[in-house]
């Protein structure tokens, strides 16, 4: 159950915490409300481990239109759940929306999600790139391979089982969010 219990803001970090209370799982979610269509979002960002693997920490672009799976979706940043219980390697996916509906996706085995990292997309209508800590790691070029709706930044820590033991957060340290003005910016 996502509730705004679970969003508390320490020491200028915005935490999502993960946990049990009277055997429901709650976690939390926001999202910006200002959508965009190209652009740079760029964020700092890290997890705890999940010993249940009920948990994945999810920075994400979302359509405005809320027409999922037609008009995409990019989880730029994804830790899963049951198969990285230890957070150790992060992936992107992205889904193109029609007319298509292609996931694309990227693991980084080298990347450790209990650590800090900037992670970053650029978004123009030709091609995608994603960044880790300033070094391009991936990129898409076909612009059939990517959506071209207008998109909101969401993060979140996603339960995908009902219970989990213990608890776990998701900490985001800053966001940066640049609107492009056309393919050279």
């Amino acid at each position: 159950l996502r509730s705004p219990e679970a969003l508390s803001v320490e020491n200028g970090l915005f935490i999502i915490t993960a946990s049990m209370k009277d055997g429901v799982l709650y976690s939390g979610a926001m999202a910006h409300k200002q959508n965009y269509t190209y652009g740079k979002f760029e964020f700092r960002v890290r997890c705890e481990p999940d010993p249940s693997g009920a948990m994945s920490a999810v920075v994400l672009t979302w359509p405005q239109d809320e027409a999922w799976p037609d008009s995409g979706e990019n989880d730029i940043y994804e830790t899963h759940s049951e198969q990285n219980k230890d957070r150790k390697f992060l992936t992107t996916n992205i889904l193109s929306g029609l007319p298509l509906n292609k996931w694309s996706n990227k693991k980084y085995d080298d990347v450790d999600a209990t650590e800090w990292h900037v992670v970053a997309m650029e978004w123009q209508d030709n091609m995608m790139r994603f960044y880790i800590d300033g070094r391009l790691r991936w990129r898409l070029d076909n612009p059939k391979d990517f959506t071209h709706k207008p998109h909101h930044l969401c993060i979140q820590y996603d339960a995908f089982k009902p219970e989990m033991t213990g608890v776990t957060r998701m900490f985001v340290d800053w966001v940066k969010i640049y609107q492009a003005k056309n393919r050279d910016e």
